[in-house]
């Protein structure tokens, strides 16, 4: 492929190489010693580079032709940084050349021209810049959910949620590549202990027998209640509740 020299990627006008180590040494040192945590830098950072470079090469630039520098600057780093991700690209360290065939190198210019500034060779100021810009690698996480080997599902939270209500459905867990978990149904009282008494809110009607004058068992049909009734220590009495109560009636 007939793809141009490094350098005529990276350094338009007076800009070079000696200039752009100048410039990113002065900001990572300031940002050293201010614990600067941004990305994005200050007129402070910006005099700073300006004197500097006219100290050291002679040459006078302003605050705006800074700030356009660093802004290719940024280009450069995040632009290799992409190179690098695409799966068919090798990185050969020993060799400062990035590795890859034809057709994906057609691919990544297509999409990205000024990717073509790696086709020889890697970037020359790949870890300086990484400290300059590397900031916007990080990605905070919002919320997590982590899942156990339990029947219980923990839902943790950034700080930022805290003292905020969270509904966490912790009836069924879904995970990929997992077994769909088992339900296990859980007794709340001991069926071997259950009170004889408890009735239902809607009883059915009772059905009593009496003894007819001709020595007879004759069947009553009683009439259905609703009122609800609250187990006792006589509940169970074989006395009260037993048919044969009724057998010694009149």
């Amino acid at each position: 492929m007939d793809i141009p020299p490094q350098p005529q990627f990276l350094y338009k006008g007076r800009w070079n190489s000696e200039l752009d180590d100048i410039l990113i040494s002065t900001i990572i040192r300031l940002k050293t010693e201010v614990s600067w945590t941004l990305n994005e830098y200050s007129s402070h950072f910006l005099q700073a580079g300006i004197k500097e470079i006219k100290e050291a090469k002679g040459e006078v630039f302003d605050e705006v032709d800074i700030r356009i520098r660093l802004s290719v600057l940024k280009l450069r780093y995040r632009t290799f940084k992409e190179v690098l991700a695409n799966p068919m690209t090798y990185l050969d360290s020993p060799n400062e050349t990035v590795i890859a065939i034809d057709m994906v190198w057609k691919e990544i210019l297509k999409k990205t021209p000024f990717a073509g500034a790696y086709y020889h060779k890697q970037e020359p100021e790949f870890h300086r810049l990484a400290i300059l810009f590397g900031m916007d690698d990080v990605k905070m996480e919002e919320e997590r959910e982590i899942i156990v080997n339990s029947d219980t599902t923990e839902h943790i939270v950034a700080d930022g949620d805290a003292g905020e209500s969270n509904t966490v459905d912790t009836e069924e867990v879904n995970s990929p590549n997992m077994p769909p978990p088992t339900r296990v149904r859980r007794k709340l009282f001991d069926e071997s202990s259950e009170v004889s008494d408890r009735e239902s809110t809607n009883e059915k009607a009772r059905n009593t027998y009496a003894v007819h004058s001709s020595n007879e068992l004759v069947k009553k049909f009683g009439t259905p209640t609703s009122k609800y009734h609250s187990p006792t220590s006589h509940a169970s009495s074989g006395a009260s509740n037993s048919p044969l109560g009724w057998l010694h009636q009149p």
